[in-house]
């Protein structure tokens, strides 16, 4: 958050596109001044174990929970009327762990929403909870894939995208045998699109991979993961249900959803120009850095050039925004004003502001 607070005003239009190359090229930048965005700081194992001691949320809910959102987010990112074949055919691949139930689940929502999921199970679990969602898959008439074809075109041609609910945040990542290593090996070669849910097979939940496989589509439950942070296709956050004390204790900093939706889609708009904590703030259109970005033509190394450029023009008197209080006026301010100013609880209570605040931040919408 105090990354967004170093960076210039006129940045904050650049999060309007809705161009995957350049919500990724905004990301990095981002990150090569030293920002976070609303990526999960806390364990997420705590933050579950805290749902199920503290706030008496059963595993079996939380599980329902995750599965119906996943389901939900496949639909609005591939929606029937959209598929390439005929036969609205996905494959779901779970593995033997919370993933895996959540991947069953989804698929059971996803046959109600009348897509034709297929389910390859590799290793069947021993908890009782996995075989009970395991059975209900096996009533609605789901079929189960006995083995995964090592001839990637037959994959390709028989369905519409796979969901990877395989191995997950529970797993170790430096340590996969098989038969998982081989599927993740069919997986980095297929041309149809992948969905994983919460943290992508074979990938560090810590750290983007590098050679792992590449969804097309990234399902973060209850808060990304750090290794999304770089992610640059669809990526949803499912789970409308964390309790705001919990939020506030592991500094998750998550968006608004709109409306009554457990399901929300998260993009540079909605992260870094949302009223969440960006309202009202100013920009200026006109800038060297605006027009380099909306014509497409910078990389991440001139990005920062041209950062750097912006803050010496700065350093010698340069004009203000537009409108608002200018650039100048925004660096004065300390780092932790800035930060403060960020905030989402600043921003929660900007209905709430006093006289003087709106005196101090004179561009907050209040």
């Amino acid at each position: 958050m105090e990354a967004l607070g170093q960076l210039p005003i006129c940045q904050l239009r650049l999060f309007m596109s809705p161009s995957p190359w350049l919500r990724h090229l905004i990301l990095s930048a981002i990150q090569l001044c030293g920002g976070e965005t609303v990526y999960v700081k806390g364990d997420a194992a705590a933050i579950e174990t805290e749902l199920l001691r503290d706030y008496k949320f059963g595993q079996q809910q939380l599980i329902e929970l995750w599965g119906q959102a996943c389901a939900l987010a496949i639909t609005k990112a591939y929606p029937l009327s959209a598929l390439s074949k005929k036969q609205p055919t996905v494959l779901v691949i779970c593995g033997p762990d919370q993933n895996g139930s959540i991947g069953l689940v989804c698929a059971r929502h996803l046959r109600i929403f009348d897509y034709e999921p297929t389910i390859y199970h590799p290793k069947r679990s021993s908890h009782s909870l996995h075989q009970d969602f395991t059975i209900q898959c096996e009533k609605m008439d789901i079929p189960f894939l006995s083995y995964l074809p090592t001839e990637v075109q037959l994959i390709n041609d028989a369905y519409n995208l796979v969901i990877d609910a395989m191995l997950g945040l529970e797993a170790d990542s430096s340590n996969i045998k098989e038969p998982y290593s081989g599927i993740l090996v069919t997986l980095k070669q297929i041309k149809i699109p992948i969905v994983s849910v919460d943290v992508p097979s074979g990938w560090d939940a810590e750290e983007p991979s590098q050679d792992g496989i590449n969804p097309e589509v990234l399902i973060s439950l209850m808060a990304p993961k750090k290794c999304a942070l770089n992610f640059s296709g669809k990526h949803f956050l499912a789970g409308r249900f964390l309790p705001y004390d919990i939020q506030k204790k592991y500094e998750l900093n998550l968006p608004d959803y709109a409306g009554t939706d457990c399901l929300l889609e998260l993009n540079l708009k909605l992260l870094c120009s949302h009223d969440f904590f960006l309202n009202g703030m100013p920009y200026d259109d006109t800038s060297t850095l605006w027009q380099c970005i909306t014509a497409q033509s910078a990389t991440v190394k001139k990005v920062t050039k041209l950062n750097q450029k912006l803050n010496q023009r700065e350093a010698r008197g340069g004009e203000a925004a537009a409108s608002g209080c200018g650039e100048s006026e925004w660096r004065r301010w300390g780092q932790k004003e800035r930060a403060t100013l960020l905030s989402p609880t600043h921003m929660r209570r900007r209905h709430g502001e006093t006289l003087q605040d709106r005196q101090h931040h004179p561009h907050l919408r209040i």
